[in-house]
Formats: structure tokens, sequence, C-alpha cells
């Protein structure tokens, strides 16, 4: 492992310098960063580097670093929201891959209440700074999705990264630590091509260009400003900085970049709004939001960017957009104007209120990305698995029923048994492939009956990242211990409480209901939850076939429906030696298609697996369960059309980081599953062959989850999510 070897610069403390002298700062290799205890001393004299490689005496200049440097590791400093040691880990690895070595350490100041941690992740190859900078901006873009703030600082090319380190105030009368966290993963160097960093690459290039371009035809679009009174527009901006008016009309501030703000029109977690200077000194704005587009902030530029200074705002919000009253009440008044805060309630004139956005799907046609939604059946009928199905589709980004979703977070509140929940997402995941780290669970209590469990749940979905997101609650009795349901009065309660959680989020609300006694009557309780739903659906199980019906949707269509069937998964034993399993929908009607088309590299890759499988391939019951990587990976090599074995090495971890991106293979140690329909997509050849490994053996369906799946006849493993 070639990081092993890189070096980096190190001193001791913020004071040790080698600026006007002739001496190179000292340098430390990788290994031993990694092989090293915490220090004993205080902050100021602490161990630190510069993650590169570049040591004249000037090193610890930004400027000299970004022109000579020669980048070894990507840093982040973790100094917010006391996450789990776990989380930091996991969310690196997602991001740069399974085999990652990583290294992650508490910070000096870190207590058992406030955790705080410092990462370092090793690049197999030295990047100069322009490459470096770019991946350490989208690891740290990707961190933030997740609800983890990284500080910006790092990223300046000669910030120095402080290493393991607990001063003697943080340790006891023994010399031992009062807390201290660590953990260590070796493995390889991150390269620019695995995990999620590529497409977290090209999308923060694009977003870098569509800024830039905003910029550009903002820049080109500025006017002469007209006179007010005795003043100008100028002087009533340099009167009012627009950072002021922008917090004081709602914008959120970016934690990452104190340029970038959220408008309070956006319904996204992106802060669209950007904070530009001109050559005379003079801040200006300029919004990529639709939204603000929709409502009208600011001008619009000749390509069609929005873009405004502080006199624009103080149009829009305290003017309603009339230019000439704005420029009176400023010609009127004094120059500095204090906006008051934007009030409870918003007006729209018609013609503002045609020109909103349409209705915002999660899955187009199915589910809003916004509001209330009830899915309820009969106990035993699948409806917990029906919702654990969209929300992975969901979070995924997979088309679901042959239906399109928008990729968000997800927070799933399971109430009515831990164990269940855990195997339901076990046999998801081995049946589909991994689900995203942004949909998390949680099975502690919740009572929508009190005000404070809705304030601390909501506070706790925004911290992780899951705000603007979907948000199920499993179910809507266990969320409301010893309310009526039939009362009117605690029905109420139970809707205001659901619709101030989203208000608070953001998103859709999924709440999972039961029928009455009389299941033709639709869902159990007051007829005041019906009628507050914005979507309703009936999850039906009749002689033992199962369906689905849309009965509301306020925004859509209501007569969808379909037809699906549970479909055992098995989850191996326990410690009794007893089969565990669970189920994963399967729809009986349409394909779920994979959303991209396959390259060559993930062709000759299943190519491969399917020629290994038969002979080096572990079966269970003659089940395949997996076949081992180093086999598969060997017999792509002599299939490759790769020029060199690095080459061919590449376009393996490509092809295999895709197939698990895609769902369609999992990993369970050192053996990878591959769902054999997917290969109906490359060739039909290839699929018969898969057939043969898949179908070896009719398996009896069980299920111990809780839900009887109501059929007696199996399905060969790794059949696809839909049937013709």
């Amino acid at each position: 492992m070639s990081w092993k070897h890189h070096h980096v610069i190190t001193f001791n403390g913020t004071f040790d310098t080698r600026k006007g002298t002739s001496k190179l700062y000292k340098t430390r290799s990788l290994s031993e960063i990694w092989g090293m205890s915490p220090g004993a001393v205080p902050k100021t004299d602490a161990c630190a580097i510069i993650p590169s490689s570049y040591n004249d005496p000037e090193a610890r200049e930004h400027k000299l670093q970004r022109e000579k440097g020669s980048f070894c590791c990507i840093c982040l400093d973790i100094d917010k929201g006391n996450h789990e040691l776990g989380l930091i880990g996991s969310l690196v690895v997602e991001f740069f891959g399974p085999d990652v070595a990583t290294l992650i350490y508490s910070s000096s100041s870190a207590t058992e209440n406030d955790k705080k941690y410092r990462a370092i992740i090793p690049l197999e190859q030295q990047l100069h700074y322009g490459e470096w900078l770019r991946l350490t901006e989208a690891c740290y873009a990707f961190m933030g999705e997740n609800g983890v703030i990284c500080d910006p600082a790092l990223a300046r090319a000669g910030q120095p990264v402080f290493l393991p380190n607990v001063p003697p105030d943080k340790r006891d009368h023994n010399g031992q630590p009062m807390f201290y966290l660590s953990e260590q993963r070796e493995g390889v160097g991150a390269i620019l091509t695995a995990g999620v960093a590529p497409q977290w690459l090209v999308m923060l290039q694009k977003e870098k260009e569509t800024t830039q371009a905003a910029y550009d035809a903002a820049k080109r679009s500025r006017r002469v400003q007209p006179k007010i009174g005795g003043g100008s527009i100028k002087e009533f901006n340099h009167a009012n900085p627009l950072s002021n008016l922008l917090s004081a009309y709602g914008y959120e501030q970016s934690p990452f970049n104190e340029r970038d703000w959220r408008s309070p029109y956006q319904t996204s977690n992106s802060y669209a709004t950007r904070v530009f200077t001109d050559d005379a000194g003079s801040d200006y704005f300029v919004t990529l939001s639709g939204s603000d587009a929709v409502a009208g902030v600011g001008k619009k530029s000749g390509s069609g960017y929005y873009w405004g200074d502080s006199f624009d705002l103080f149009v829009h919000f305290q003017h309603g957009g009339d230019f000439h009253a704005a420029l009176k009440a400023a010609s009127n008044s004094k120059t500095d104007v204090i906006p008051p805060q934007p009030g409870r309630f918003r007006f729209r004139t018609a013609k503002e209120l045609s020109q909103l956005p349409p209705v915002q799907w999660l899955i187009r046609g199915i589910l809003p990305a916004e509001g209330v939604a009830a899915i309820y059946g009969q106990p035993g009928s699948g409806k917990s698995f029906f919702v654990l199905d969209m929300m992975g589709a969901v979070a995924r980004g997979d088309l679901w029923c042959e239906r399109k979703t928008r990729q968000c977070a997800g927070t799933y509140i399971g109430l009515e048994g831990e164990a269940g929940l855990a195997q339901r997402v076990r046999a998801n995941e081995n049946r589909w492939g991994p689900l995203p780290l942004a949909l998390r669970f949680t099975t502690d209590r919740l009572n929508l009956m009190t005000a404070q469990d809705i304030e601390d749940i909501a506070g706790e979905i925004k911290r992780i990242g899951g705000g603007n997101g979907v948000i199920c609650i499993d179910t809507l009795n266990g969320a409301s211990p010893g309310a009526d349901e039939n009362d009117s009065k605690d029905m109420g309660v139970i809707i205001e409480a659901a619709k101030l959680l989203r208000h608070k989020v953001g998103g859709l609300i999924i709440l999972i209901h039961h029928t009455g006694k009389d299941a033709k009557k639709g869902l159990r309780g007051h007829s005041s939850l019906l009628a507050a739903l914005d979507v309703v659906i009936e999850i039906s199980k009749n002689n033992g076939q199962f369906s689905w019906q849309m009965k509301k949707s306020k925004d859509g269509r209501d007569d969808h429906n379909g037809a699906f069937r549970l479909e055992t998964v098995d989850l191996g034993c326990d410690e009794a030696d007893e089969p565990v399993t669970s189920c994963v929908i399967v729809m009986e009607q349409g394909v779920r298609p994979i959303s991209k088309p396959f390259s060559p590299a993930i062709q000759q890759a299943v190519e491969a697996y399917v020629a290994v499988a038969p002979t080096l391939g572990k079966f269970e019951s003659m089940r395949l369960v997996g076949v081992p990587a180093e086999a598969w990976r060997q017999e792509f090599y002599q299939i490759s059309i790769a020029d060199s074995q690095e080459a061919r090495k590449k376009a393996f971890q490509r092809a295999q980081t895709d197939l698990l991106k895609r769902g369609v293979l999992s990993r369970i140690g050192d053996l990878y599953l591959l769902t054999i329909p997917a290969t109906a997509d490359i060739q039909p050849s290839l699929h018969v062959v898969g057939q043969a490994i898949a179908g070896s053996s009719m398996l009896g369906m069980r299920d111990n989850s809780g839900t009887v799946p109501g059929q007696s006849q199996g399905h060969a493993a790794g059949q696809d999510r839909t049937s013709p």
C-alpha cells in the first residue's frame, strides 16, 4: 500500500515555525502516524501536520502550499453535533469505499457529552492542490448532507491538523485520559473513483459551473443605480449590509461557507443564494433557487438567473416588489432601514400563486414530497414491508413500480418491535442491496400527544440530516398511547401533531395505521383523520393475494393500484440454530429496470461472476449464497479487455462499486451475491446461465417475522423485485 510511505510535514504547536530560516520542516510517514499513541502535552505544544510533503521553511504559507504542495491525505475536523464515533466511520467508508484506511480520534477538547473528532484518510496517490481541494470539498459536502458538519478551515492548503493528544488537564490523577475515542482501519488509500466520491465530484463541479454562469450573468446585468432623493441606492446598500438584511428577512447562513445562504422560500436543504463582491467592494447576491425566481426575489439577468442587492431585498420583502414604493420609503426616511422580521402569514396574489411550481413528488403520482399520508390495512397485510420497500426505493433513488422517485433522506420510527424491524431491514438489504446511510431507523418511544416529544424528534431528525425527506411512523397507535382514536378531540391532537412535525422538519410524514372492525369502512378512528390526510393507500390481503389501492390523493389521481407478493428471505439461524427469515415486497406487475445502462466493464464483471459461480461459489442447501471476491476478480482479469493489470484492477473496482450502488449486488464478508435477473439487461445468454445457477433448488417459503406470506410456492434465489 503506497500510502504508508507518503510523508507529511510535522511541527510542534502553533508557534513552531521555520519561516525566515534555512531549516526544513521535519516529515513523518503516514505509517508512523497510524501507529502513534495520543500525546500528553498542552495543545499549544501538540504535534501537528500539514497533509502535504512540501517541507521548505515557508511551507506553512497557504499560498506556497497551493502552488507547490503535494497532498497525501484528506483531513476532517468535526467539532459540532456530538456524534457517535461509528457514524463518522461509516460515512467515511461510504464516501471513499469499503476498503479505505481511516484514522479517527477525539480532539483534545472533546468530552463524553461533547464529542469532537479529527479524521485522516490517506490518499493512494498524492494529489496536487486543485484535485485535493475538489475531493476535500466533495467529502465535506457529503458529510454535511448526512448531518455531520466539517470545519471548512481544514480545506485551506496550509492549515495545521493536530494529531492525537490528550492534554494533562484532560487526564486523571493516574495520567490516564478521562475521555478519548479512536478508530483505526487498515486498508487501501483513497482514490477518486471509489465509493460515492465520483458522483459528488461531478455534482459539485456542475454546481460550480452553474454558480459561475449565474455570477457572470449577474455581473453583465448590473444596472446604473437610480437616485433616492438626496442619496442613492448605492448609499442605501452601504448603510444596510447585505448579510444583515439576509439574516433579518429569514435567510439561513451555511455552516460551510459564510457567503452561501438558504432562502426562506426554499424547500430543499441546499444553500442556493451566494453573495459576491464587485470591484468597487459592494456586495450583491445571486440565487439559483427556482422558488426565489417564482417569488420574484431580485432582478432577472439575460441568462435567466436572479440577482440583487440590499435594496432589492428591501423592495421585495418590505414593499411586495413595488420598486417605486420602496424608493419613496427610502427617500422619506433614514438611509439605514431595520426591516421587520417576516410575519407569520404570507400573502400572494393570484398571479403569484399561478407561478408557483407544480406539486413535487417523492414517487411520481403516488407520494407527494410534502404532506401527511397514511398507509393502512389489516394485521398481516404487509403494511410495514410495503412502506419499507417504498422508503428503500426513495433512499436509493430507484424506480418504484416503474415510477420515478426523488432521492432523499428518510427516517423510520418503528414502535412495534425492534427485532422484527431489524429482520425486515436485513431482508431488504439482502434482496435489493445496502440501504443508504441517509435512511435512518429508531425504535425509541415517541408520543405524538406530547409537545416535548415532537420538539425532540424534530431536532434529532434535522441534526442527522433527515430534514425535507420522508418520515414513517409505524404505527399511529403506537405513537399515541392512551389516545381514543374514535374521539374527535384526541384525533385532532394527533393530526395537528403530525402536521407540526412536518412543519418543523419538512417533507412527507407517513402514518402506518389499521382498519377498524369493519375493514370496508377504511381507516380506524374518527373521520377527521381521512379528511386531514393528503394521501391514503389501503393494503389488502384476500385469499392469500396481496394488493394496494390508492384511496385518496389530494393532488393526484386516486385510481392507482397494484398487486404484490411477500417473498421470504433467509437470514441464517439464531443461537438455537433455528432458521431466521423475513420478507420483501415483489410487485406482480411491471418490471423495475435499472436506472442506467450497464457499461462494458460491468457486463464483463457479471459475465465473470456467472462463469465462476457454479464451481467456486458457496452454496447452502443447493442455494447460491455468494462468490468469493478473489475468484471473481481473477476471472474478470482473464476476460477483461483492459490493456494493463492496473487498468483491469481499476475497471473491476469500478464495476463492483457500481453494482453495489445499483442495489443488484450485496456483500457478506468476502462473499458477493449478485441479483441474477439483472443480467437480463446485459445479454439473454447470461440470463439463462444465471437462472440455471439461481434455480438449482426451489425453496419452500418460511417467515418468522410475524407475517405469513400466504404462499406455499417458493421462488428462485435472486429473483427480481418485480415479475412480469
